[in-house]
């Protein structure tokens, strides 16, 4: 407010206030849903003398307002790809249903010659409008990001260019384009897991998929082994090698050495690999 003795009162309101406001629709939006109520201690005249109070029962109506014509930026944005989350913080609050998850493009650098990825899709894991919109990234994506290996990698590899038509904020104004680095990088911790597997005795291939994208030069086949039984198996066989696709993925395709191949079906009189139910790998 103005530090001077005056008959009009100017009032800056705080970031955190104009937000609060701003989220609580439809207050605010127009002159008709804008009223003023105050207490009787709110100022004082110059004799010491408080204000009339106007009471919440008998709000006053602006006499003059202005709606929201400036554009909403994007300030920050961090990136976790343990949990696969993307934080933004905007400099206002956001309508949070008019997110557009294609505007979003990822990038390994600012300008030159670098790798990108557009999102494609996702799910907005914030549930009220706020400054703060937390986007949860599809697996699609995630899996993506991870195949590129010059991307998003560390914080020197994260970066993150976003259209105008990306969000909008509560009074429909649209966003101002702008590339950032990422503020807060948390790579991936979690260990992959083997969702399923599929064994063709025909060709000599096994087929593992896990829930994210795995590095296949670090892939050892050696700490597979199959067995016939989950618990208590009476034949165990772990492989000796084999050889894989050359390209990252949620799927390795192992063709069996034909030694392996030989020893899984010598073992089948044994009731390995005879059936789904006689079919069972652990992994070292």
């Amino acid at each position: 407010f103005n530090g001077s003795f005056s008959s009009v009162v100017i009032i800056q309101l705080s970031d955190l206030d104009l937000n609060i406001v701003k989220k609580f629709r439809p207050l605010a939006t127009t002159a008709d849903s804008t009223y003023i109520s105050i207490t009787n201690k709110t100022v004082y005249d110059t004799f010491g003398n408080p204000n009339v109070p106007i009471s919440p029962y008998s709000a006053q109506k602006v006499a003059l307002f202005v709606e929201d014509l400036v554009p909403p930026q994007l300030l920050r944005f961090d990136l976790n790809l343990s949990s696969n989350q993307l934080i933004l913080t905007f400099s206002e609050t956001m309508e949070v249903s008019t997110l557009n998850v294609s505007a979003f493009v990822f990038q390994s650098a600012l300008s030159g010659v670098f790798s990108s990825y557009q999102l494609t899709s996702g799910a907005v894991a914030t549930r009220s409008n706020d400054v703060v919109v937390t986007l949860q990234l599809s697996i699609t994506d995630s899996n993506n990001i991870r195949n590129i290996t010059t991307l998003a990698t560390s914080s020197n590899t994260t970066y993150l260019s976003v259209s105008s038509y990306a969000i909008k904020d509560m009074a429909s104004n649209s966003l101002v384009m702008v590339q950032l680095p990422v503020t807060s990088y948390i790579p991936d911790t979690v260990n992959p897991s083997l969702v399923s597997f599929r064994l063709d005795l025909n060709t000599g291939v096994l087929y593992l998929t896990f829930d994210e994208t795995v590095n296949v030069l670090t892939f050892n086949p050696s700490g597979i082994s199959l067995q016939n039984s989950a618990t208590n198996a009476t034949v165990v066989y772990n492989l000796t090698g084999g050889s894989i696709q050359k390209f990252n993925s949620t799927v390795v395709a192992l063709t069996l050495l034909p030694t392996d191949l030989n020893s899984v079906k010598f073992f089948t009189s044994l009731g390995l690999g005879t059936s789904a139910n006689g079919t069972y790998l652990s992994l070292a």
